[in-house]
């Protein structure tokens, strides 16, 4: 859920920065929902990382756990949400609260960071990548119209795709 995937992207990274080929390259890094928090996690922690693309990021997990209760329980959320917080602590190795790519965010400035989120996203509302977004200069906050959770919309799809490939060529060609 957020607190350990990070080391396999930090793993991965120093295998990919490792490769004789790759040794003038700057290294970005590009999740979604999931992916977007295992990359900020691992852009704060290293330096190296040039550049992070997180799409559909939730800023807590203790947050992310209560819109979704919200979602799927309306009234009966706060019910519900105290049963999985019990029942996820037989599953899940730490404390939801430990799960906070929002306190971490800032650690990647001055290295860019584009936030990206669905304006139709219900299960990671925009407000968390609004949230994130507010505490660093070094961060773009991107609204898609039209698209919903981690994936855009046909819709959106080209400005999508040429919005992540200008934002990373201008990150990569930073002085």
């Amino acid at each position: 859920m957020g607190l350990r995937e990070p080391d396999d992207v930090l793993a991965a990274v120093d295998f990919v920065s490792s490769l004789p080929e790759n040794s003038d390259l700057p290294v970005g890094l590009f999740g979604f929902s999931m992916g977007g928090i295992s990359s900020i996690y691992a852009a704060s922690r290293n330096e190296e990382i040039a550049a992070v693309v997180s799409h559909g990021a939730f800023a807590t997990l203790d947050r992310a756990i209560s819109q979704r209760c919200r979602k799927h329980f309306g009234p009966m959320a706060p019910i519900v949400e105290k049963w999985a917080r019990t029942l996820g602590q037989r599953w899940y190795p730490a404390n939801s609260s430990e799960v906070s790519p929002i306190s971490v965010v800032g650690n990647i400035a001055p290295r860019p960071i584009l936030l990206v989120n669905g304006a139709l996203d219900n299960i990671v509302v925009v407000k968390n990548a609004e949230d994130m977004a507010a505490l660093t200069s070094s961060s773009k906050l991107w609204i898609l119209p039209n698209s919903g959770h981690a994936f855009p919309k046909r819709i959106d799809l080209e400005d999508y795709r040429n919005g992540i490939l200008s934002f990373l060529d201008e990150a990569f060609c930073r002085d």
